[in-house]
């Protein structure tokens, strides 16, 4: 009965903790983030990105790399919370460009208000997805926006790619370009690049607790038929 306990016990101490810790973020104002970045710059189906890096000056003319999405969220990265595994270049949109790629069996398909920094009403991005039978996906996925010769990155983790009928779905983000261009204006978008890894299928934080609330009453009535049987 105490191993029964001490096991019911922790487990409900995970249940409930589940949601409550969250994974620490770079993105905040002063370094590495001088210009004050913000989780709010990108959206993605109505929800702040998880984390975000920059500026970024890199590259071939500012461009956006995979070395800083790694060194900021890979493997031995500045925050490995997040989950294991690095990012491979998947899109690019630029203008004049299709902005189509692929990654874990899926096809993608970016479209981005080039030249559009959304200042006051932020700028819109959109991503639309063909299955090929590997939905549901869950990937982690990081939006480069590249304005002037600076870039900045922001995490979208643990993003969830469903089979919305047809084998295929589509969905919707917004984006903020608050670094500036060289101490000037804030500077229009140049290119939107999606960076992915394999993502973490994790249980939402209500399931397990109660899941760990149930268990935690199976414990008590066996208690008490304990007590009755005695």
């Amino acid at each position: 009965m105490k191993k029964f306990q001490f096991a019911l016990m922790a487990f409900v101490g995970l249940g409930l903790s589940s949601g409550v810790f969250a994974s620490p973020t770079l993105c905040s104002d002063g370094d590495p983030n001088a210009d004050g970045m913000s989780v709010s710059d990108v959206t993605w189906q109505g929800e702040n990105a998880d984390d975000c890096y920059g500026i970024n000056q890199t590259g071939s003319g500012g461009n956006v790399s995979v070395d800083d999405a790694n060194a900021a969220w890979g493997d031995g990265g500045l925050n490995t919370s997040f989950g294991p595994g690095n990012f491979t270049e998947v899109v690019k949109k630029e203008q004049g460009s299709d902005g189509m790629g692929s990654f874990a069996g899926l096809d993608f398909t970016l479209e981005a208000d080039i030249g559009e920094n959304g200042q006051g009403t932020p700028a819109d991005w959109a991503l639309s997805w063909v299955c090929n039978g590997n939905c549901p996906a869950t990937i982690d996925v990081v939006v480069g926006l590249k304005a002037s010769n600076r870039n900045g990155l922001w995490l979208l983790d643990d993003t969830l790619f469903d089979d919305q009928g047809g084998d295929s779905g589509t969905g919707a983000g917004t984006f903020v370009i608050n670094f500036d261009n060289n101490g000037s204006s804030n500077p229009g978008l140049s290119n939107m690049v999606l960076l992915m890894r394999e993502g973490t299928a994790v249980s939402e934080p209500g399931s397990l607790a109660l899941l760990s609330l149930g268990l935690l009453g199976l414990y008590a009535g066996r208690k008490a038929t304990s007590r009755n049987d005695s």
